[in-house]
């Protein structure tokens, strides 16, 4: 994700990065390959936490989506868009939350930014399809060094509850009310917190996911060499890790 303003000139800043770096790559002459990295909360999430999700699942293309994820499936579109050019080969990576050794985390709407508390809507844990940060430099590097050319979804094999996943990076996820959120989420659209209703309605805090990554290992011959678990730090505090298996 960019630093920086979210929104430029009324485009989300993500938007903007990856169209100037889609139009360098097609008027460049020595770029011949370009390697997205996408995120796995463009697709529709129906109400479930069996949502097992391929390469060929319906985008959220609600107009009532959240300008953060809008700026996701707008880029994910324009990358898309491209997969048919004769010059220039484009893969695009669709990555899940993404976890760091020492409990950082990154790429899930409700969980980004610096540790502290977070809500929920009451009556709902959602699984979180989870991937390393180490076996995404993995699958950039595999991508690197093939022909293919398309999406793939990338992931671990193991999914976690947003619940667990908010406790052990040290951003809890506390259970409100629906009614309750709904109010806060007024209010944000109100008096103009666009990122904020997001992260308070989001469908990833009511629904679960996890990733067909067949495609991946078939095409690009990558597979997940990490674990995604609970494991205590040198600290001697538990912490979600990445360990090799």
């Amino acid at each position: 994700a960019p630093e920086g303003p979210p929104v430029v000139a009324g485009i989300p800043a993500r938007t903007a990065e990856a169209r100037l770096v889609l139009h360098h790559a097609q008027e460049s002459r020595s770029i011949r390959s370009l390697i997205a990295l996408g995120s796995a909360f463009v697709y529709k999430l129906a109400p479930s936490n069996a949502n097992q999700l391929t390469e060929r699942s319906a985008l959220d293309l609600d107009p009532d989506v959240a300008p953060e994820l809008r700026s996701w499936i707008d880029s994910d579109m324009l990358f898309n868009a491209e997969l048919a050019s004769a010059r220039l080969r484009v893969l695009l990576l669709r990555l899940p939350t993404v976890v760091a050794s020492g409990g950082f985390v990154y790429l899930h709407p409700g969980l980004e930014g610096t540790a502290g508390l977070r809500v929920r809507p009451a009556g709902f844990d959602p699984l979180c399809s989870v991937i390393s940060d180490k076996d995404v430099a993995r699958a950039v590097r595999t991508a690197l060094h093939t022909d293919m050319t398309g999406v793939f979804n990338v992931a671990a094999r193991e999914v976690l509850p947003l619940s667990v996943l908010g406790r052990w990076t040290r951003r809890p996820c506390i259970p409100v009310p629906g009614p309750l959120l709904a109010i806060a989420s007024g209010a944000a659209a109100q008096f103009g917190g666009e990122r904020l209703r997001g992260r308070l309605e989001g469908a990833y805090l009511r629904y679960g996911m996890s990733l067909d990554t067949r495609r991946a290992a078939e095409a690009l011959g990558f597979t997940p060499r990490y674990r995604v678990g609970v494991a205590r730090a040198g600290d001697g505090v538990m912490r979600i890790e990445a360990v090799a298996v």
